[in-house]
């Protein structure tokens, strides 16, 4: 069970509203796909824009989306297979997300995002050259972007306006290796017309890029879905060039996260195997309104006091007095984040407890009789 907890009073509540309209909004959490419930596989999306992913059918043979497979998984039970027809490398059915057809546009100078997911990619695939992560190049528009894996495992991200002006940056060296489950993270700033516009990141670690240099904005009108799983599709029909592997806890945000979060996405499952991405969106927003959250029966506190020492900011450790830590700012001498006390009792231990010492009471009440 996951609880959110901002305030223990109503006066507390007034005052912290009071503070958080002034401050900056937090972050969204748009698309949440983590393709299991913990029970049952599905394409549910736990983000805002709520509804359940659609595979839709392909000409090509692949009847919608592969069915979440429990064969191979990250976090949870089921990650998501794309793979394309044997008897044709190239073309695969579309995995749409639902309520898409006006997010991620990057239609102007000022938009944000943050991809991040796990990837198992099964290496070169017959005449494919790109293996997509996500796109939202739909239909026959000629603008929109794309970010994919190419035949030597270098991650890159194409940016097109209507004018077919494209830009193409790239990781500088391979950072993918086949049948490795490896977490890739892409943020985009179309504020910053420069090189700093697109970062990409590698199990939590920016990588150096090449390429062209961002000087346009996407400008597109566009009203098709994004897809996942492609280069680029066609909505209702088929698509190009699949991932050619699994993915796993597919999220985006409608910001470009800082760089210790994308690291903590990373290194937290590593700590706790059952933390997805949604999970630590619930703790950095209690973190951005410096409040506390409970997570699967675990307090998360804000803390602006900790030693970090030995550590690096997005790190998730347990310490010596037992409790655990994730450092999101300040210096290794005072860092800021937040903190999961030692867990206090459960109701039920809390009843036996209760439930022995009375016995022990009467025991010793019956002795001095």
């Amino acid at each position: 069970m996951r609880t959110h907890i901002n305030f223990s009073s109503k006066v507390c509540f007034v005052l912290g509203y009071l503070m958080l309209a002034t401050a900056t909004l937090q972050a969204d959490l748009i698309y949440h796909l983590p393709f299991d419930d913990g029970t049952n596989a599905t394409l549910a999306n736990e983000g805002s824009a709520g509804g359940t992913a659609t595979g839709a059918a392909s000409p090509y043979g692949i009847v919608g989306a592969p069915t979440p497979s429990s064969s191979t998984a990250k976090e949870g039970a089921y990650s998501e297979l794309y793979t394309t027809n044997p008897s044709n490398t190239v073309y695969a059915g579309s995995t749409l997300l639902p309520n898409s057809t006006g997010t991620f546009r990057l239609d102007n100078n000022s938009s944000q995002m943050t991809l991040s997911t796990w990837i198992n990619w099964n290496g070169t695939s017959g005449s494919n050259n790109r293996y997509g992560i996500a796109n939202l190049f739909p239909g026959s528009q000629n603008s929109g972007w794309s970010f994919f894996i190419d035949s030597t495992g270098k991650l890159s991200y194409i940016y097109q306006n209507s004018s077919n002006l494209s830009r193409l940056r790239s990781t500088a060296s391979a950072v993918i290796t086949a049948e490795t489950w490896t977490h890739v993270t892409l943020t985009v700033d179309t504020s910053v017309m420069n090189n700093s516009a697109i970062a990409i990141f590698v199990n939590g670690v920016e990588q150096s890029l090449t390429g062209s240099s961002i000087d346009t904005a996407v400008t597109s009108t566009q009203s098709g879905d994004l897809a996942i799983g492609l280069l680029s599709h066609n909505d209702g029909e088929g698509g190009l060039y699949a991932l050619n592997g699994y993915m796993d806890d597919y999220a985006m945000w409608d910001t470009k996260l800082p760089t210790s979060q994308i690291k903590a996405i990373n290194t937290a499952p590593v700590v706790f195997s059952d933390y997805n991405a949604g999970i630590m969106n619930e703790i950095f927003t209690a973190y951005d309104e410096q409040g506390n959250t409970i997570v699967d029966g675990r307090n998360w506190e804000y803390s602006s006091s900790f030693d970090a020492s030995g550590k690096s900011l997005g790190d998730t450790w347990q310490g010596e007095d037992g409790k655990y830590y994730i450092w999101l700012d300040g210096n290794s001498s005072n860092a800021i984040g937040m903190v999961s006390p030692i867990p206090e009792p459960s109701t039920s231990a809390l009843i036996l407890c209760v439930l022995a010492l009375s016995s022990l009471t009467l025991r010793q009440g019956r002795r001095r009789k």
